[in-house]
């Protein structure tokens, strides 16, 4: 007769008892690629939800408009001639807000000042379209100076500037007083011209208060070394100050005034 172990568990097919161990981390064993990609999952999820808020906040603050009255002109105005607030027609446009106040809107902006190029018809005005009116002017012309001899570009429109003309060199050089208090209407900074060798210039346009003036200034450019010293609110210099060195005297000519005398009179 057999009897039956009831102590003994059946043996599962071929002998190899299952180590509980090994089925145990088998089966709550995760791949270790996926724990790390999780961080970086949510770093990018991160990323991607911050740039898309900044440029929804962004578009929404050049979105918003606001009305905003401003000037335009009742028919097109060239350049150079006196602006009057009768020209111009109050207009309300939809700005948006980083826009609002760049155009002109107050009739006494336009007061004193001509424009430097045409205006359009119905297109509203930036200020720097814009320049002082030259009170008194009889000429108006534009220098190409280095900026070592133009105040390093600090010059802007309303200054004042002598105009000083040094011809020749060393210590036989003279420096002579071509324009005299003169008017800046613009002032702008160049890269780099023919007329200075390709280093950093000036582009400063001048308003002569006589054509003699305007014909001083002009040679000097040609036929000199220019240099402009601001003198806004400065005193005019006395006839002995417009030539350097001290002691040389000319007599203006008749017709002339002494700046064209000296101009015409140093080699």
């Amino acid at each position: 007769m057999a009897f039956l172990r009831l102590s003994e568990r059946p043996r599962p097919l071929g002998g190899v008892r299952p180590n509980s161990e090994d089925v145990t981390s088998h089966s709550i064993a995760q791949p270790k690629n996926s724990r790390r990609a999780l961080p970086r999952v949510m770093l990018g999820a991160s990323l991607i939800t911050v740039a898309v808020v900044g440029l929804t906040y962004a578009f929404s603050a050049t979105s918003r408009t606001v009305t905003t009255a401003v000037l335009v002109p009742s028919a097109d105005i060239p350049p150079d001639q006196a602006l009057v607030p009768s020209d111009f027609t109050s207009l309300k446009l939809a700005l948006p807000k980083t826009l609002a106040g760049s155009f002109i809107a107050d009739p006494s902006e336009l007061v004193g000042k001509v424009g430097l190029s045409m205006l359009k018809q119905g297109q509203p005005v930036e200020p720097q379209e814009l320049s002082i009116a030259p009170p008194n002017a009889d000429r108006v012309l534009t220098l190409e100076v280095p900026s070592a001899q133009a105040v390093e570009g600090a010059l802007i429109p309303g200054d004042r500037v002598d105009v000083l003309a040094t011809y020749g060199t060393g210590a036989s050089a003279t420096t002579i007083t071509a324009g005299q208090s003169v008017l800046v209407l613009t002032s702008q900074a160049l890269q780099g011209s023919f007329a200075t060798g390709g280093s950093r210039t000036i582009s400063i346009t001048l308003a002569a208060t006589s054509y003699t003036e305007a014909m001083a200034i002009a040679q000097a450019q040609i036929a000199a070394k220019v240099t402009l010293v601001r003198s806004t609110g400065s005193a005019k210099p006395t006839n002995a100050q417009l030539i350097y060195p001290p002691g040389t005297t000319l007599a203006p000519l008749p017709g002339q005034n002494f700046a064209s005398t000296a101009t015409q009179s140093v080699p």
